[in-house]
């Protein structure tokens, strides 16, 4: 089964109609279209005729009037005289609200200024931050190297410190030894008798001496050390 023909159909084969100069009615506009009933397409077609007739009436009316350019100038002209009057009276029922907006305009430059004086004291402090831990690092670097040089001189101390224990031990067995020769010594002139013991005694110190120059010559390397 067709599909009913529409009210735009009709009405643009009737517009079409008479824009070629033919005449308009049902029958022209089922045989333009094709298909439809008659009583469909005149019942559209009336229809379009009845807007046809307004809008005719519409441009008599608009006629009557006058040219458009005249009721153009009319109205440039009622604008000019109102035209002031609305902006001061536009201007005067705002005011309140552009006041407003103004007391907040100065308030935000206010706080705009004072954060800004903050942010540069906050800047200024985070300088003097930056400046004082970097004297922290830096004596914190010098103690760390002191404490090295500390344990540096306490290794050497404790050293030097053992040094001298072997020296005194070499100190003591030196007058030891001494000790004995000067002993030796005063036997060989109390007693001739024992010049044997004597011979013997001083063979012994020689080597004692001996024993003494090599300690002698340890503890000055040692010494030297």
């Amino acid at each position: 089964m067709a599909a009913q023909v529409k009210y735009e159909e009709v009405a643009g084969a009737a517009e079409k109609l008479r824009a070629e100069g033919r005449p308009v009615g049902p029958t022209k506009v089922r045989e333009l279209l094709g298909r439809g009933s008659f009583t469909t397409v005149q019942k559209h077609l009336a229809e379009w005729e009845a807007g046809q007739l307004k809008l005719a009436e519409a441009k008599a009316e608009e006629k009557k009037a006058g040219p458009p350019e005249e009721l153009l100038a009319r109205l440039q002209k009622s604008l000019v005289e109102f035209w002031p009057h609305a902006v001061a009276r536009a201007k005067e029922e705002m005011r309140p609200e552009v006041e407003a907006l103004q007391a907040r305009l100065g308030g935000a430059v206010q706080r705009e200024k004072e954060f800004s004086l903050e942010m540069g004291n906050l800047e200024n402090s985070f300088e003097a931050a930056l400046v004082k831990a970097a004297r922290v690092e830096a004596a914190e670097k010098q103690a760390a190297e002191g404490n090295q040089r500390i344990i540096a001189l306490q290794e050497e101390l404790s050293r030097l410190q053992k040094i001298e224990a072997k020296f005194s031990a070499q100190e003591q067995l030196i007058g030891n030894l001494e000790g004995q020769a000067e002993s030796v010594k005063t036997l060989i002139g109390q007693n001739c008798d024992l010049s044997k013991r004597l011979e013997t005694q001083s063979s012994d110190l020689s080597e004692a001496r001996i024993k003494t120059a090599r300690l002698e010559a340890k503890l000055e390397v040692l010494t030297k050390k």
